[in-house]
C-alpha cells in the first residue's frame, strides 16, 4: 500500500477485482466467492452488463473510486481495449486502466500474477503481437510500489487453481485486519489558519506538480518546496492545496517555520493533537517523539511547514523518512536534495487580469486590467493590493496605472490595502527583505541598488565580476574584495533577485549566467535613495559597459556575439538619456563620462548595424554619439573620424550614396588634419570612400582613394582592412572592364581569407560572395552555384535568416537560378530578397526597387500577372 489514501472510497467493505474476463471465469469466482466469504463486497463487471466502449471505461474506474481496495490478477491475455482517443489514447486495456486508476487514489493493492506453467487452454493465450507487448510490459509495471520506483510491491505469482485460492484467502484475510483502520474517517485533525481563498487563480500547475512530488516518496516523506519571490503566493497555494486535498488526509497540520520557537512549538501541538505526547510534556523529548512517531505512523498526515527561512534551519525538524507528507513555503530557492522544489512564477497577465476583475467586478476594464497586471509584474500581493485600492475608491484601472507610474512606492505602501491574513504592504514586505540582507552582509543593498538601476533584465553576472576588475568608482570598490558569488546567494536567500544561465538565441551551445530583478523591488529600492546617488550609479555603469561591451570591428568577430546579445538592451537604456554631470561638479568628470557614453553608443550602433542588421535604431545611436563628441569633446575629441566613418557606412547600406560620400570625405579630412596620415583608421576610412565612389561610378577618384589607402600598412586591430581593399579594388578593376586583374584580385582575396578566418566568418562569407558574383558574370554558372550557396549559407547560420546581407546572397542566388533557366526556382529567393529589404529599409531603398523590378520580370515570365501587378503598385514601379 502507498502512503497516499487520496480519494475517499464510496464503500469501505468493497473490493474490486480486476482481470480479463473469458479466460479468468474460474479464478475470477473463487475470488468473489473469498470476497463474499469475509462479509466484503466485490465489485466486478460481472454485475454491470455489457457496455460500450466509452462507458466501460467510466463503470470501471467508477468501481475502482467507489472500492476501499483492489485486488488485479494477471493471466496470459491482455483483455479489451476500449477505443477513446481522448480517455485511452494509447489504446490500453481496460484492466491496466482500472490498475493506473488505484494507483493514482493510492489503493491497496493484492497482485496475483499467473506463471508460464500455469495449465491452460489455447484460447487463453494472447496470439495479437501488440496486445502481447503491451501484456508483458504491464507486468512488470504492476509489480513496481510507484511508476519509476525500484521496490517491488508484494505479490503471488499462481501455477495453478489451488495455489491461486490458498494465496488469494491468505491475501484478503490481511486486508480485512487492515481495512477497520480505514473505516469512514471521523472529523481531520486541521490546524490551518485561513480557509477564505476566493480569487485563487491561474495555479492549476503548481497544485499538480505538489501533487506529483508526493507521488514519488518511495518510502520516504514526501516533501515538496514551494520557493519564488516575496507576495507571489506561497502561503496560499499551500493553503488551497490543504483545502483542495483536505480529504485525504487524516491531520493537516500548519507549522509556523518563520522560527526555531514556533516550529518546536507547532511539532509538540500536534503530538498532543494526535495522542503521541502529553500536553505537559518536556519540549525536546516531545519534539523527538514526534518526529518519530511521523516516521513510523505517517501515513495520512500533511504538515505545511510556513515561511521557512531555509534548509539549514529546518532540516533537523522534518521527519527522516516515513510516509507523511510535507510542503514547504519559503524565500530561499536551494531546496533540493531534501525535497523537490516547486518555483512558484509570477502570473501572466491574462491571469492576473482575470483576479483583478474578479476582485472588482470590473468586466468592462479587461484591456486596462491587462496593461495594469503587466504594470504589476504579476505579483499576486501587488494585484490585491491595486484591487483593494481601486475597489475601496472607485478608481478606474486606467487612472491607477497612470498614478501608478509616478508613485508607485506610494500606491505599493498603503497599509489599509494590504491582504488581512498577510498584513505588510508589497514595499513593506520587500523593505524588510532588503534590510535583513543587508544585516546579513552590508554590501548587497548596494548590489541590489546597482542592479535595479540596469532597467533592463536579465544581466549577466560576468557584468559585475568585469567591473570591479576594470572601473574605478565607489560601486567597484565597494565589491572588489568581496566574494560576489556569497552576495548574490544572499540576495536570492531573501527572494530580492533571481539567477539562472540563459541559453544563447543563435548559438545554442552558450549559455550565460544571469540574475534579474523584479520590477517592483527595483522601484521600491531605489525609491529610497536621492537622485545624486543614482546619478552616480549610472555614470558608473556607462563607464562599465564601455570597457565591458564588445570592442572594435565585431563584425569581425562572432565569438563576441553571444556577449553583445546580452548587453544590448542593458547599455541601450543606459545611453537612451544623453544627460551629463554638471559642469561644476568635477573638472574633467563630465568629459569622462561623455567619452564613455559615445563609446557605448558606438559600439552598441555597429552592433546593431552589422550583426543585427537593425538599421534605424543603429543609426539614431550613431547620430547621438556624433552630436555628444563634437558638443563635449570639442578639440579633444578622438571619436568624430570613427563615428563619421561609421555613418558613412550606415548611409551607404540604406543606399544613400551622396550622406555616405559626405561622411567618408569628413571623416578623411578628420585624420589628416590631426595629423595622422598614416592612421589604419584612416586605411579603412579611404578604403570606404573608394567604394561609394566606385558605387557611384567615379571610378578615378575611387582608384586615388584605393591608392592613398594602400599606402598605408595595417596594424594588428585592422588586419582585415587590407582583404576589405583587395576585394575593392578587384572589383573596381572588374567594373572598368578589367575582367582578369579584378578575378586575380579576388581570387587572392579568398586565400587571405582563408588563412586569416574559419570557413564560416562574415568575412569569408562577404568575399566569397563578391567572387560568387563576378564569377556569376563571366557565366561560369557551376562555379558561381557553389559559390553563392556557400556564402548564403554561411549568412544564414551565422548573421541569420532575416539579415540584410542574407537578402543580398537570396538575390545573388535567384539571379544564378534564372540564369540557368531555373525560373520557379528564382521566385522565392527573389521574394525572400525583397521581403527582408523591406521590412528592413521600406519600399523605397534602391536595393528593394532593383530586386522589386527583377522580380516582376521573373513574374511576367512565369505568366504571374496578379503577383507581378501587387508588387508593381506596392513599389510603384
Amino acid at each position: 500500500m502507498t502512503g497516499a489514501a487520496l480519494s475517499q472510497p464510496k464503500n469501505y467493505s468493497a473490493i474490486m477485482l480486476s482481470s480479463t474476463f473469458t479466460d479468468l471465469k474460474e479464478h475470477r469466482q473463487n475470488a468473489i466467492d473469498i470476497i463474499n466469504r469475509f462479509d466484503l463486497k466485490p465489485k466486478v463487471m460481472e454485475h454491470s452488463g455489457a457496455q460500450a466502449d466509452t462507458d466501460v471505461i467510466d463503470t470501471s474506474l467508477k468501481m475502482v473510486r467507489d472500492a476501499a481496495a483492489y485486488v488485479l490478477v494477471i493471466g496470459r491475455k491482455y483483455g479489451q481495449t476500449p477505443r477513446d482517443p481522448v480517455r485511452n489514447p494509447n489504446g490500453l486495456s481496460i484492466t491496466e486502466l482500472e490498475f493506473n486508476e488505484a494507483m493514482a487514489l493510492g489503493r491497496p493493492i493484492l497482485l496475483f500474477i499467473m506463471s508460464d506453467q500455469h495449465p491452460l487452454t489455447e484460447a487463453d493465450f494472447e496470439f495479437d503481437p501488440e496486445k502481447r507487448a503491451k501484456l508483458a510490459a504491464f507486468r512488470e509495471r504492476a509489480k513496481l510500489m510507484y511508476r519509476n520506483c525500484e521496490v517491488h510491491r508484494i505479490y503471488e505469482i499462481f501455477d495453478s487453481m489451488g495455489k491461486f485460492s490458498t494465496s488469494a484467502a491468505i491475501a484478503i484475510a490481511g486486508l480485512v485486519r487492515h481495512l477497520p483502520a480505514q473505516g469512514k474517517p471521523g472529523p481531520a485533525i486541521d490546524n490551518v489558519p485561513f480557509r477564505e481563498l476566493r480569487n485563487f487563480l491561474g495555479r492549476d500547475d503548481d497544485l499538480a506538480a505538489i501533487d506529483t512530488a508526493f507521488k514519488t516518496g518511495s518510502g520516504r516523506a514526501a516533501v515538496s518546496a514551494l520557493h519564488g519571490l516575496r507576495g507571489v503566493g506561497k502561503t496560499t497555494l499551500a493553503a488551497a492545496y490543504a483545502e483542495r486535498r483536505r480529504t485525504n488526509y487524516r491531520a493537516t497540520w500548519w507549522i509556523r517555520a518563520g522560527t526555531e520557537h514556533t516550529i518546536r512549538a507547532d511539532l509538540v501541538g500536534l503530538g498532543v493533537q494526535l495522542g503521541w505526547v502529553v500536553d505537559d510534556a518536556a519540549e525536546d523529548p516531545a519534539i523527538k517523539a514526534v518526529l518519530q512517531r511521523l516516521r513510523i505512523d505517517g501515513n495520512g498526515i500533511l504538515l505545511i511547514y510556513d515561511n521557512a527561512i531555509g534548509r539549514n534551519e529546518l532540516t533537523e525538524f522534518l521527519p527522516r523518512g516515513g510516509a507523511s507528507h510535507i510542503i514547504i513555503t519559503s524565500n530561499a530557492p536551494d531546496w533540493r536534495g531534501i525535497a523537490d522544489p516547486v518555483e512558484i512564477a509570477v502570473w501572466p497577465k491574462e491571469i492576473g487580469a482575470d483576479f483583478l476583475i474578479a476582485r472588482t467586478g470590473r468586466v468592462s476594464e479587461r484591456a486596462e486590467a491587462l496593461a495594469l497586471s503587466h504594470a504589476l509584474g504579476g505579483l499576486p500581493l501587488a494585484h490585491e493590493q491595486a484591487s483593494a485600492y481601486c475597489d475601496r475608491v472607485g478608481l478606474p484601472f486606467r487612472e491607477y496605472i497612470a498614478r501608478f507610474e509616478v508613485t508607485s512606492v506610494e500606491f505599493l505602501d498603503k497599509a489599509e490595502d494590504a491582504p488581512r491574513d498577510y498584513r505588510l504592504t508589497v514595499a513593506k514586505t520587500f523593505e524588510i527583505a532588503m534590510a535583513e540582507a543587508a544585516s546579513r552582509q552590508a554590501v548587497s543593498y548596494f548590489f541590489l541598488l546597482v542592479a535595479a538601476s540596469l532597467a533592463a533584465q536579465p544581466i549577466p553576472t560576468h557584468f559585475f565580476f568585469e567591473w570591479r576588475e576594470k572601473v574605478e568608482g565607489a560601486f567597484a570598490a565597494n565589491i572588489k574584495d568581496v566574494d560576489l558569488d556569497d552576495v548574490i546567494g544572499t540576495l536570492r536567500a531573501f527572494a530580492l533577485i533571481d539567477r539562472r544561465s540563459i541559453r544563447d538565441e543563435r548559438d545554442l551551445s552558450v549559455w550565460t549566467d544571469c540574475i534579474s530583478v523584479h520590477p517592483l523591488i527595483g522601484r521600491i529600492a531605489l525609491a529610497r535613495i536621492g537622485m545624486d546617488l543614482l546619478n552616480e550609479i549610472r555614470w558608473e555603469s556607462i563607464r562599465a559597459m564601455a570597457l565591458i561591451f564588445p570592442a572594435g570591428d565585431v563584425l569581425s568577430n562572432p565569438d563576441s556575439w553571444p556577449r553583445a546579445r546580452r548587453l544590448d538592451v542593458i547599455a541601450s537604456s543606459l545611453v537612451r538619456c544623453d544627460t551629463l554631470p554638471q559642469e561644476a561638479e568635477a573638472g574633467n568628470w563630465r568629459s569622462i563620462i561623455a567619452a564613455s557614453m559615445i563609446t557605448v553608443l558606438n559600439q552598441l550602433a555597429l552592433y546593431r548595424q552589422t550583426v543585427l542588421g537593425s538599421y534605424e535604431e543603429a543609426q539614431r545611436n550613431f547620430e547621438v554619439a556624433l552630436l555628444l563628441s563634437v558638443r563635449e569633446l570639442l578639440a579633444d575629441n578622438p571619436f568624430e573620424g570613427v563615428i563619421q566613418n561609421n555613418l558613412g557606412r550606415m548611409y551607404q547600406d540604406l543606399g544613400n550614396v551622396s550622406e555616405a560620400r559626405s561622411c567618408f570625405e569628413l571623416a578623411a579630412s578628420f585624420y589628416e588634419t590631426r595629423g595622422e596620415p598614416n592612421s589604419p583608421a584612416l586605411k579603412t576610412v579611404l578604403t570606404n570612400l573608394g567604394s561609394i565612389l566606385t558605387q557611384a561610378g567615379d571610378y578615378a577618384n575611387a582608384q586615388l582613394s584605393f591608392e592613398r589607402a594602400s599606402t598605408i600598412a595595417d596594424d594588428c586591430t585592422t588586419v582585415s582592412s587590407g582583404i576589405a581593399l583587395l576585394n575593392q579594388l578587384a572589383i573596381l578593376k572588374w567594373k572598368r572592364g578589367e575582367r582578369d586583374a579584378g578575378l586575380a584580385d579576388l581570387e587572392r582575396s579568398v586565400e587571405s581569407c582563408k588563412k586569416m578566418f574559419p570557413p564560416n566568418h562574415p568575412y569569408m562569407a562577404a568575399t566569397i560572395a563578391s567572387l560568387g558574383g563576378i564569377v556569376l558574370e563571366q557565366g561560369d554558372l557551376a562555379r558561381a552555384d557553389e559559390l553563392i550557396r556557400n556564402a548564403l549559407a554561411i549568412r544564414e547560420t551565422v548573421l541569420g535568416p532575416d539579415h540584410p546581407d542574407t537578402a543580398l546572397s537570396l538575390y545573388d542566388l535567384g539571379l544564378l537560378l534564372e540564369e540557368g533557366k531555373d525560373l520557379v526556382g528564382a521566385r522565392p529567393c527573389y521574394e525572400r530578397a525583397l521581403t527582408i529589404f523591406e521590412q528592413k529599409f521600406g519600399p523605397a531603398h534602391p536595393r528593394a526597387r532593383n530586386i522589386a523590378e527583377k522580380l516582376v520580370a521573373l513574374l511576367d515570365r512565369l505568366d504571374a500577372s496578379d503577383r507581378a501587378a501587387a508588387v508593381r503598385q506596392r513599389f510603384k514601379l
